[in-house]
């Protein structure tokens, strides 16, 4: 008979029901980097065909296609393990941006096309858009074309309007279904289903669409068929409760034993921490593996920093010797300690069986049940109990009835199946079964619960033997929790003690049940706002649940209330913001919210900023400035420059669409005005450019004033004194400041004017000459000197004027010798013109002639008596006097300085007048003595 077991089995296990499971991570066989090319590999897409695509590309019944940093590439291989790289891992032509790619192969041709190979992937240069996922079509899978964006159905968009849903990282997979009608809105009734990546920015989640065309799609749903776990219960990014509770995404979905199976990439900070395992019955509705992560990232191997994106094939032909025969095979990516990207490989290994319960223990009499299930590593779990050889070894009293094995003595035994699995392999597996006496029994109303007894825990019931007078302290758990959503309270024991705390003393069997009241938990969570309702409940009862306000501005965004997802027996789904759930189990309720607007804030220390507001997502804001120069009373002025924060422009009047909240800030420029001017205004300063500047510069600056020390203007000069700044006075006329406030500055200068003096003489002369008292010049006769006096100068220019040259010449002016200045205020030109003069050859002959005139005015007058005398000599006296005068005329003519200075200087002029005088005088006293008649006095 056991000859034929195998094949009954076999028969028989085509018309059980099968229960699906993931393979568990110890199923599988690592064989570690397969693809290591020089440069980076991750994100693969490994397709596999038998029949080697039929000619279209390269022929190999493995093809790889990856990004590299820069683009795809391809590869192919004969086993999955050695790979080839196509045109040495060059990009593929035809694509833009492309970046987690996924591919698909008809060999038909996609109803008839000369393209037998597709792909989607994400365009690197998008997010927030539909455009971010593109297409394109290939006959080899190398060469692409037709690349362009897919579209989405605008009453179903896959970007938008949610916020889990804001932007897109590109495909997950794409299902051809090429028999579809595409009607209805079942997602497997179109030729092309696509899973994608939904993202609000930093949470991502897995969503649906389909489409007729694989071009234009419709989203499937308004929530992600997977959540990552954080999202889905309202926890802040970065919940480390969860391993996926931010981040689930790129992988693979494959149909295979009438079950959806995917393997996906997730964590908690980074979509790389690991890889994990869900399964659907329809592909719609998902139930993660409880055993979640199958895979994570392990120190000191290829996988310490990345393991993520699984691609994931399935051969029920174990890939007809095409490399490790398996049914399911995986590649990854891996990144390693030193920032390699590679590609690793595993695969499924062999099945097993399992007998349960082990170890079990039974009261002599009673019976005990067995379950067999063989575990297949494809994916399967087989209840196969009943197709399982149990046996005991050693025989011992009891029989078996099917599965259940009846007991009839004490003692420890050895329980044993074995089963044949469709493949022709034997599966063996043991446990032990101890039979013992009659004993006290301990149980609860809880199912799984322990007790503890003398200190130790123990599962429930527990049955034990003892002791007359033995006593045996128990006790109860005050709360259990079967899980973290549920709990039992201690109630009271089954004999009416409401202590958790018993002593039991032995002496006849006795039977005591612990009791607990049970209660679920209800978690009402909302990322905004403030809930009520959350806490622990008994079974059935009812809870009001509600959340409040319902529009939440917070960080820059308006959130306004959807309504509730609930989950759970008895939970509510729906609107309404306040709403009666009833305790069926554990219920959380989850309030959804839309994004309303966002808040565009602009500041700025200085002028009016216009534009700032809510704007719904999508829309056009402008933001802008006026005025764009701010002046101060105190001669400081502010210059509008740019925008800054989340947006830059230079320009004051910026314009942009708005998809985030948006701050920015004005960034202003500061000035201070300088001024520099001269101490006093005039023509002259004008003319020598000595005059205000204004001009503002920025704070800070440096600054170099540079002048000239003179400046001639032919007719005048400016001379420059110093620079006055604030009280502090400089000489230089360059000086350096840096400029840090406003400033005034004066230049403080005179103006000068020239005196020229021109000598001119009948002999050759230096010419001593005294200007403003002090200064010392001489100046030879022909030449002229120029002098430079300050303007409004007040006093003279004084030519020295020797008195002799010898033989009694002497050098005069005929004008003056000094000329004075009074406010001089133009160029003055000073002449000296000199001549000679000598007295005793000028005034002599005068003199001489006036005493011949005396001389015969008095011979030839009468002197009748002494009267006559007197009057004679009187008219002399007057003729003497008209003489001085004269010679005082004459001398004044030669600007001698003074007649009567002459006079006495020059003292032998008069004697020599006095010896022609006297001699005059004898001949009038001896005429007179010759009178007949003297005369009387």
């Amino acid at each position: 008979m056991r000859r034929y077991l195998p094949l009954l089995l076999f028969l028989t296990l085509l018309f059980i029901p099968l229960r699906v499971l993931h393979p568990s991570p110890s199923c599988w066989v690592d064989r570690g980097i397969v693809l290591d090319p020089t440069t980076k590999a991750y994100y693969p897409t490994v397709l596999y065909d038998p029949n080697n695509f039929s000619g279209y590309g390269p022929s190999y019944p493995y093809k790889i296609w990856f990004s590299t940093g820069t683009g795809i590439t391809l590869a192919y291989s004969a086993d999955g393990v050695n790979w080839i790289l196509h045109n040495s891992g060059s990009d593929l032509p035809g694509l833009t941006n492309p970046h987690h790619a996924r591919v698909i192969y008809d060999p038909n041709g996609f109803g008839g096309t000369p393209y037998h190979y597709k792909i989607w992937y994400w365009d690197t240069s998008k997010l927030y858009t539909i455009e971010a996922i593109r297409y394109a079509e290939s006959t080899d899978g190398i060469n692409w074309v037709n690349d362009q964006p897919i579209t989405q159905n605008p009453s179903k968009p896959l970007v938008g309007p949610y916020d889990w849903n804001r932007g897109s990282y590109g495909p997950m997979w794409i299902f051809y279904n090429p028999n579809a009608g595409n009607t209805g809105s079942d997602p497997w009734n179109y030729k092309y289903v696509m899973y994608y990546d939904a993202t609000t920015g930093a949470f991502e989640e897995i969503a649906l669409a389909y489409s007729k065309d694989g071009i234009n799609w419709t989203r499937y749903g308004d929530t992600p068929v997977l959540w990552a776990e954080g999202y889905k219960h309202g926890a802040p990014w970065g919940d480390p409760r969860w391993w996926d509770s931010s981040y689930v995404g790129f992988g693979t979905i494959l149909f295979y034993n009438r079950t959806y199976h995917m393997w996906y990439s997730g964590g908690v900070e980074h979509m790389h921490e690991g890889i994990g395992h869900a399964t659907s019955p329809d592909g719609i509705h998902w139930t993660k593996d409880p055993n979640n992560p199958i895979f994570t990232t392990v120190p000191g191997t290829p996988y310490e920093k990345r393991h993520y994106t699984p691609s994931v094939i399935y051969d029920p032909n174990l890939f007809s010797g095409y490399g490790d025969s398996s049914v399911l095979k995986m590649w990854f990516t891996a990144k390693d300690a030193s920032g390699n990207y590679a590609i690793g490989y595993r695969f499924i290994k062999a099945s097993s069986i399992t007998l349960s319960p082990h170890h079990s223990t039974i009261m002599a009499g009673e019976s005990v049940r067995y379950t067999a299930t063989a575990y297949s590593c494809y994916g399967l779990l087989w209840n196969i109990t009943n197709m399982v050889s149990l046996h005991i070894e050693p025989a011992a009293g009891g029989r078996w009835h099917q599965t259940t094995y009846y007991s009839q003595y004490a003692g420890q035994w050895n329980v044993m199946a074995e089963y044949w699995t469709p493949d022709g392999v034997l599966l063996t597996d043991n446990t032990t079964l101890e039979v013992i006496s009659p004993v006290c029994r301990l149980t609860s109303n809880v199912t799984d619960l322990y007790l503890i007894v003398n200190g130790s825990k123990v599962d429930v019931p527990y049955e034990m033997s003892l002791k007359p007078g033995e006593t045996i302290t128990v006790e109860a758990p005050r709360e259990y929790y079967p899980n973290s959503r549920e709990r039992f309270i201690f109630l009271k024991w089954s004999n009416g003690s409401t202590h958790n705390t018993l002593q039991i003393t032995g002496g006849k069997c006795f039977s005591l049940t612990a009791l607990y009241t049970h209660e679920y938990q209800v978690l009402v969570l909302s990322k905004y706002g403030s809930t009520k309702g959350i806490g622990w409940y008994p079974e059935d009862a009812e809870v009001e649940i509600s959340v409040a306000p319902l529009v939440v501005e917070t960080k820059g965004c308006r959130y306004v209330f959807r309504g509730w997802r609930g989950t759970g027996l008895g939970s509510y789904t729906g609107s309404s913001d306040t709403a009666i759930v009833q305790v069926e189990g554990p219920i959380t309720q989850i309030a959804t919210w839309d994004i309303d607007s966002y808040f565009v804030n602009a500041t700025s220390p200085w002028g009016e900023v216009s534009g700032v507001g809510w704007y719904p997502p999508g829309s056009i804001a402008t933001i802008s400035i006026n005025p764009l120069e701010i002046t101060l009373p105190n001669s400081t002025r502010w210059f509008f420059i740019r925008w800054e924060g989340d947006l830059e422009s230079n320009s004051s009047h910026l314009t942009f669409e708005v998809v985030k909240p948006v701050t920015l800030r004005a960034l202003w420029r500061q000035e201070y005005l300088l001024i520099v001017s001269p101490t006093r205004k005039s023509a002259i300063f004008s003319e020598a450019s000595l005059t205000e500047d204004r001009r503002w510069l920025p704070k800070g600056e440096t600054i170099v004033l540079k002048t000239r020390k003179v400046t001639d203007l032919g007719v005048a000069r400016v001379v420059f004194d110093r620079w006055i700044v604030e009280n502090t006075y400089y000489d230089s006329p360059e000086i350096t400041l840096r400029l840090d406030r406003p400033l005034v500055m004066y230049i403080e200068a005179h103006v000068e004017y020239p005196v020229r003096i021109t000598v001119k003489s009948p002999i050759a002369i230096q010419l001593p000459v005294i200007i403003h008292n002090q200064t010392h010049l001489s100046v030879s006769s022909g030449e002229s000197v120029t002098y430079w006096l300050r303007e409004g100068y007040t006093g003279g220019v004084e030519a020295v004027l020797p008195q002799y040259l010898g033989l009694g010449d002497v050098l005069y002016s005929p004008g003056n010798s000094f000329y004075p200045i009074v406010d001089l205020s133009s160029e003055k030109h000073i002449i000296f013109q000199l001549s000679i003069c000598n007295p005793a050859r000028d005034v002599f002959p005068i003199l001489l002639l006036t005493a011949v005139a005396l001389y015969l005015l008095i011979r030839f007058t009468p002197l009748k008596n002494f009267n006559s005398l007197i009057l004679s000599l009187i008219i002399f006296t007057l003729l003497l006097f008209l003489l001085f005068l004269l010679v005082n005329w004459r001398i004044s003519l030669y600007q001698i300085p003074s007649s009567y200075v002459f006079l006495a200087d020059n003292l032998w002029i008069y004697l020599d007048s006095l010896t022609v005088l006297v001699p005059s005088l004898i001949p009038f006293l001896l005429k007179y003595k010759e009178r007949r008649s003297p005369i009387k006095f």
